[in-house]
């Protein structure tokens, strides 16, 4: 398990995705009587969605943690890695909604907005996960020619 190259891909995407409770995603400029206010928001500043982001980013936290542990059954490491991989993109997209919904919502004391660390953690992740797939099928790859040799 921890001699294979995927085990360290999928623990790396598993970390940087516990990054994501850490870090700002957005930092957002408001203007309010002639000065301006920057505030910085984490998964759990945005309401309700923000709830379903941090759970979200929960699942992209073990899901990597629990496909380490299917060593044995590659199948089903992959299509958990495979489902890792959705989630991120579906975490990208959702994250990028949500911030364009709050400052359309507050747009007349909005003047602008910048993506933080946050934001570019899942996109580092998914690379990490491709990796760790790749690696996956690899390995099973070998097991089928061995099998053929047999």
């Amino acid at each position: 398990m921890i001699q294979r190259i995927q085990t360290v891909w999928l623990l790396v995407a598993s970390l940087l995705s516990l990054l994501l409770f850490y870090f700002n995603i957005v930092t957002i400029n408001y203007a309010s009587t002639g000065s301006e206010i920057n505030q910085s928001f984490t998964l759990l500043g945005f309401g309700v969605q923000g709830y379903l982001l941090a759970a979200l980013a929960a699942v992209l936290v073990v899901l990597p943690l629990v496909a380490i542990f299917m060593f044995r059954n590659r199948k089903k490491q992959s299509l958990m890695t495979i489902l890792a991989m959705v989630l991120n993109f579906g975490f990208v997209a959702f994250s990028i909604m949500s911030i364009d919904s709050f400052t359309t919502n507050h747009k007349p004391a909005v003047t602008g907005s910048s993506y933080g660390l946050a934001a570019f953690v899942p996109l580092v992740s998914e690379i990490f996960l491709f990796m760790a797939w790749r690696g996956i099928r690899k390995d099973e790859k070998l097991v089928r020619s061995t099998d053929r040799l047999r």
